[in-house]
């Protein structure tokens, strides 16, 4: 016999049973919706995450500029003008002293002097030469005549003008006195000598015959 409860005793009834949406979900989905709930929470907002990855493009651009940097910097060495001269010490002690234009002889004396050597340098044009006595107290050539300063006979391929210089010819207290002469044609010539006490500087005048 089927009796159908009031509309109050339905209420009633109703109150007591569970709630649908507990009984509809399988076992272990609530604990899963609270994980991916609590991570929605701790994960950074997305204004945040789109700041931190526009920091971050700066810093793969810098191996392409430093990269583009060294080529430009490559490429002003290989396409500037090669050096007026060059030096090189060789193991026997002696300088070899490559001279390519005759533009800078007082930076080639500064650069003899750091390595250690008492020079005077001077570049003396075609149909010039230094004025006469520059040094009070010459050394006798014989003491120096074939050891100061000689053609590189090793280097005739060179395209410039070369020489060895050996500094063992000069004593303390001594300067030796380089003067390369360079006709407008082609070639050149030199002169060295080495002082006792201060050199004075080149003046130049008309030579008595071209070098």
């Amino acid at each position: 016999m089927n009796i159908t409860p009031s509309h109050p005793g339905r209420e009633e009834l109703a109150g007591l049973l569970p709630g649908p949406a507990e009984r509809d979900l399988p076992s272990g989905r609530h604990q899963a919706i609270k994980t991916f709930l609590m991570d929605e929470v701790r994960e950074a907002p997305v204004s945040e995450r789109k700041v931190r990855r526009g920091w971050r493009r700066p810093a793969a651009l810098v191996p392409a500029l430093t990269a583009a940097t060294a080529l430009t910097v490559g490429l002003t060495v290989t396409l500037g003008q090669a050096p007026a001269y060059a030096v090189a010490k060789n193991p026997d002690g002696t300088i070899t002293i490559e001279i390519r234009r005759w533009d800078d002889a007082k930076k080639l004396q500064a650069d003899l002097r750091e390595m250690g050597v008492s020079v005077v340098v001077d570049f003396v044009p075609g149909g010039k030469r230094c004025r006469p006595g520059r040094v009070a107290d010459p050394v006798p050539r014989e003491q120096y005549r074939h050891s100061l300063l000689n053609f590189a006979e090793d280097h005739r391929v060179s395209e410039g003008f070369v020489t060895k210089l050996d500094p063992s010819a000069i004593k303390t207290g001594q300067t030796a006195v380089l003067e390369y002469y360079h006709p407008k044609d082609a070639g050149g010539a030199f002169n060295g000598w080495v002082a006792n006490g201060a050199v004075a500087p080149c003046v130049l005048e008309d030579a008595a015959e071209p070098w």
